[in-house]
């Protein structure tokens, strides 16, 4: 069964997390913040340069992510990029990729199939979902209840 998370109207807006992005909905979305809760990893590609960010159609950047190491290779194939799946541990992820994409404007991609839709999501409600997915998350591994946590910073259902 899922578990809305509910905080008050104020406190999101203290934490600048409207409006959320449609995609948080997504069950990609939900797939993602439950799965790098469980292996504690996150993967991006790497090339020679490192990282590699995507352009946004309104020329801001995006990082994008996957919680399996074999979705990221075929983004990779599919783009005709020459780049490697790479590992980003989830406490570096959360304690300074994050908060320093926020503060850059960099925008995160989770789980993209193509280069032609990234549906970006602001590292902030990123950061703020797999942190409350990993408190909910038992230290053994194993979830109380089955299926995704449904997450929503705003309260709604």
């Amino acid at each position: 069964m899922a578990h809305p998370l509910k905080l008050p109207h104020a406190l999101v807006q203290i934490l600048g997390l409207q409006p959320t992005p449609a995609v948080v909905d997504a069950p990609h979305y939900q797939g993602f913040v439950q799965e790098v809760a469980q292996t504690l990893q996150v993967w991006g590609l790497l090339d020679a340069g490192g990282w590699i960010s995507l352009t946004l159609d309104d020329g801001a950047s995006c990082l994008p992510v996957w919680s399996q190491p074999h979705d990221a290779r075929a983004f990779a194939r599919r783009a005709s990029a020459k780049s490697q799946p790479g590992p980003i541990d989830l406490s570096d992820f959360l304690d300074h990729w994050l908060p320093a994409m926020d503060s850059l404007g960099v925008q995160v991609s989770v789980q993209p199939e193509d280069a032609s839709r990234l549906l970006p999501v602001p590292a902030r409600v990123l950061a703020w979902h797999l942190q409350v997915r990993c408190i909910n998350f038992p230290a053994d591994g194993l979830d109380d209840e089955p299926g995704p946590l449904t997450l929503s910073p705003t309260g709604e259902p």
